[in-house]
């Protein structure tokens, strides 16, 4: 995403930024530990949809400001349920209980939530800095994969997530560093 930002929108990213991303890249390596055998179709459909979101992400960039942030993240609800729905016709649907409807709305709210938030971040904030923090992903999911699964990353995976938080989290301490010198600039008239 960070690319695309710099092709598409002419974004500044600096040599610390860059450096921040490797690394950052690094920690994802550790944590999915790719290897010849894991090459396969669904690892070719993982890579083309993390393409697919930095485009969807790009592409929000661009779309009008006159048009609000809601709009667009209920307009990405509807296309995504669309979506699921041709996708799983002729997929047999057994019965959910209250419980799977319950947690699947939850979800379902969830998601809404983090779409907005993640629209409202690529309308307003530097694309290079938003993809940084995509990398947290890969720790949400492991800490999902124990509440859900109780499975425990090991050792590797862990000082991967270490490393991607880590990462992000100097970033935004940069991001507020460059901000700071920013305000003041304007202030002093620099």
């Amino acid at each position: 995403m960070t690319i695309i930002a710099v092709v598409a929108f002419k974004e500044q990213v600096g040599w610390r930024r860059w450096s921040v991303i490797v690394i950052g890249f690094g920690g994802v390596l550790l944590i999915i530990k790719p290897d010849a055998g894991g090459l396969n179709p669904w690892a070719l459909l993982g890579v083309l949809a993390a393409f697919g979101a930095a485009c969807r992400e790009t592409v929000t960039r661009k779309i009008d400001p006159g048009v609000s942030t809601l709009k667009v993240a209920l307009l990405s609800a509807l296309v995504t349920a669309i979506g699921t729905f041709v996708v799983g016709i002729g997929e047999p649907w057994p019965a959910m209980s209250y419980q799977e409807i319950m947690l699947l709305l939850i979800q379902a709210v969830s998601w809404l939530i983090g779409t907005f938030l993640l629209v409202h971040a690529c309308r307003t904030a530097p694309l290079s800095l938003v993809a940084s923090f995509r990398y947290s992903l890969l720790v949400w999911g492991a800490i999902a994969g124990y509440l859900v699964f109780d499975e425990l990353p090991d050792l590797l995976a862990a000082c991967g997530a270490i490393i991607i938080v880590l990462c992000g989290m100097y970033i935004f301490y940069r991001e507020a560093v460059r901000n700071r010198k920013i305000a003041s600039d304007v202030t002093t008239g620099t």
